[in-house]
């Protein structure tokens, strides 16, 4: 009885005296690791205020420059003022982009030939600039007849390490159906890879191609320069090499490309005015729907002053619409443009666009088609 009734007068005590402990425990000094850790996380706290303020007015500028561009594209009456917006666009792009170098010879090689089912597969080389090799597959349709010229596609893969092995299946496809498809590895992917392990060169140092790209892309950007400058290029020389095989017709060659490869595939299909229809599939977005959720992604699509110019690279229903020719756009992605907004026409009676919404992830969708 007595031990319960001294452990009662401490238990009350001590719950007296909690008050009193806190305020001594709120004001005592803070022991060095204490002290550390408080003021890293205040640190992280500020920080991350700081960056969502900056955000925030990075985004009310953008939807200024962003809503100043659809009042100027809903003006557009005639096909006359929408091909003059063209090639302002088309002027904007280039400066935004960079001057591309002057053509040289390709010095295209052909490294042999691998039989699939209804086509063959040729492994070439081409340069795109001097002593600058892109390397590629060219699938070609088996048919008896070579008399008459056939359709091409250049595509373009997304952001694979493995680069145009990833797009066989769908190049396969193309073949199967009758076009001649070459299929191409960008810079930082497949065999063309900048920053190889030294000690296990089929992989990279920059751990895969979104790193490639992004350490590519220092050293241009710090001379005013633009990564996006060479992937689009390599994809013109593209179509010079298309343009020069007996098989294919000039007049007849499209592109296509999945994410990354779709950015590439559109800027080059605004700038390229050989391209005569564009496939993007994963890509096109508006600004409105990007910034305030994903931002910016990947070095092929940031360019300085691509929202204040009016570049809109990353929209369904911008500038670089405006001057693709034609396009079926097949998107997964989370934030996809507005299909009302999309097939609005760009000029009367003259509209060919097609905007397809697809349920799933980022990836290209394969549907079933009519087999040779």
């Amino acid at each position: 009885m007595l031990h319960a009734a001294i452990f009662a007068i401490f238990a009350l005590a001590s719950i007296a005296a909690l008050p009193e402990v806190a305020a001594a425990q709120a004001n005592a000094p803070l022991l060095p690791a204490q002290s550390a850790a408080s003021s890293a996380q205040d640190a992280r706290s500020s920080a991350r205020s700081g960056r969502e303020q900056l955000d925030a007015l990075l985004d009310l500028l953008a939807a200024t420059y962003t809503a100043k561009r659809a009042a100027s594209v809903a003006e557009i009456r005639t096909r006359a003022e929408a091909e003059a917006r063209q090639g302002e666009v088309r002027k904007n792009l280039q400066g935004l982009l960079g001057e591309f170098p002057q053509p040289t010879p390709l010095n295209a090689q052909s490294l042999g030939e691998t039989k699939g089912d209804g086509f063959r597969v040729r492994k070439v080389l081409f340069e795109s600039q001097p002593n600058f090799p892109v390397t590629a597959l060219l699938y070609l349709p088996d048919r008896q007849n070579w008399n008459a010229k056939l359709a091409a596609i250049l595509m373009t893969p997304g952001h694979y390490f493995s680069g145009k092995a990833n797009d066989a299946g769908m190049a396969a496809l193309f073949a199967r159906n009758g076009f001649i498809v070459l299929s191409y590895d960008p810079i930082g992917q497949g065999e063309r890879l900048q920053y190889p392990d030294p000690n296990h060169p089929e992989t990279s140092l920059a751990s895969g191609a979104t790193g490639e790209h992004g350490e590519a892309s220092l050293q241009p950007i710090l001379l005013g320069d633009t990564f996006a400058r060479y992937e689009v290029w390599d994809a013109m020389r593209g179509i010079d090499y298309l343009s020069s095989l007996p098989e294919v017709d000039p007049r007849r060659i499209g592109a296509f490309g999945c994410s990354g490869g779709g950015t590439v595939t559109a800027l080059a299909g605004a700038l390229d005015t050989r391209i005569a229809a564009v496939g993007v599939a994963c890509y096109i977005t508006s600004f409105d729907a990007l910034l305030p959720a994903l931002g910016p992604q990947g070095r092929r699509d940031r360019l300085k002053g691509h929202v204040d110019r009016g570049g809109r690279l990353r929209s369904g229903i911008g500038d670089v619409e405006a001057v693709v020719p034609v396009r079926h756009v097949d998107d997964g992605d989370p934030q996809p443009a507005r299909p009302g907004r999309a097939q609005e026409p760009l000029h009367p009676g003259r509209d060919r666009r097609r905007l397809q919404p697809d349920p799933g992830e980022h990836e290209r969708q394969r549907r079933p088609g009519p087999q040779r």
